[in-house]
């Protein structure tokens, strides 16, 4: 165990790089700041403070500290904040808040997965992110040799280098994205034959685009929606996907308005994605279910 001196204002980068024994540490509230890979495979320490001060946790700064179960933040430090278990920081909208390896239920404001944020945490085994994330970074996931599924939002643009390196457990993936991420070796030492589930109509633009051309079984992944109608015979529907009318449904296009009407057009087969429509049916529950077929 360590005792940080009182008035030290950093921890340097790599300072604690590798130290497997360290099983405590106590940092004052004078910290600011902790480096770059400061506490890297401190494999002995279950448990973190961070200061008041602290403003600033620098990328792959808690890599491999794969026993590290509880970090508390805290209560007057705005620019951190602690929930459940925990060894990875992640980056929001708004500030950058710790979550824990063992709770993968991530903040509703989280707009990106930072550099190596949750490396080799081995405790991972399944990882449902969010929408509204935009990115996910440079080795992000790596080295999560327990993790077995990840769900990826159509929110995703970009998931960059070395994000899933050597998951090797990986049993399948589901991206909900309609037009591929970009990716580049990113899924390094993964099974390339496992289903990888991608939206019914973007099949296809998987099995062209690049580095996603390498896994060899992308299955379409079949969205459905139950939708209510009330007695007055009436409801509204927008989805982001494309999907089957049920029989005994029709839905229109409203076009115009003339005085006291609504012009509509209907829309027979396929409902066109991201396009709102009136429905019209009997009372009861009708189940929309995403089409290959892109109208």
């Amino acid at each position: 165990s360590i005792t940080v001196k009182d008035g030290t204002t950093a921890i340097a980068g790599g300072a604690f790089y590798g130290c497997s024994n360290l099983t405590a540490i106590n940092l004052p509230e004078t910290i600011i700041s902790l480096g770059e890979r400061s506490f890297s495979g401190c494999s002995g320490l279950t448990s973190i403070y961070i200061p008041k001060n602290v403003e600033w946790i620098e990328i792959w700064a808690f890599e491999d500290c794969s026993n590290l179960v509880s970090i508390t933040v805290h209560e007057e430090n705005t620019n951190y904040d602690s929930r459940n278990k925990c060894n990875a920081v992640i980056e929001t909208a708004n500030n950058r808040l710790i979550l824990g390896c063992g709770n993968t239920v991530f903040p509703s404001e989280l707009k990106s997965i930072g550099i190596g944020a949750f490396y080799g945490c081995n405790n991972l085994t399944s990882v449902v992110i969010p929408m509204g994330v935009d990115v996910i970074e440079v080795g992000a996931f790596a080295n999560c040799k327990e993790l077995t599924s990840v769900t990826i939002p159509k929110s995703v643009h970009l998931i960059d280098w070395f994000a899933f390196n050597l998951c090797e457990g990986l049993t399948s993936i589901v991206c909900k994205a309609i037009t591929p991420p970009m990716i580049s070796e990113t899924f390094y030492g993964v099974d390339k034959s496992i289903p990888v589930y991608v939206p019914a109509g973007s099949v296809n633009v998987y099995k062209a685009a690049e580095s996603w051309s390498e896994f060899d079984n992308i299955q379409p992944l079949f969205n459905e929606y139950a939708l209510a109608v009330s007695a007055a015979g009436y409801a509204t529907l927008y989805l982001d996907y494309a999907a089957e009318i049920p029989d005994n449904v029709k839905a229109y296009i409203a076009t115009s308005v003339e005085g006291d009407r609504l012009m509509m057009t209907q829309v027979t087969g396929v409902l066109p994605a991201e396009t709102g429509v009136i429905v019209r049916a009997k009372a009861g529950t009708y189940t929309f279910v995403e089409s290959e077929d892109t109208p």
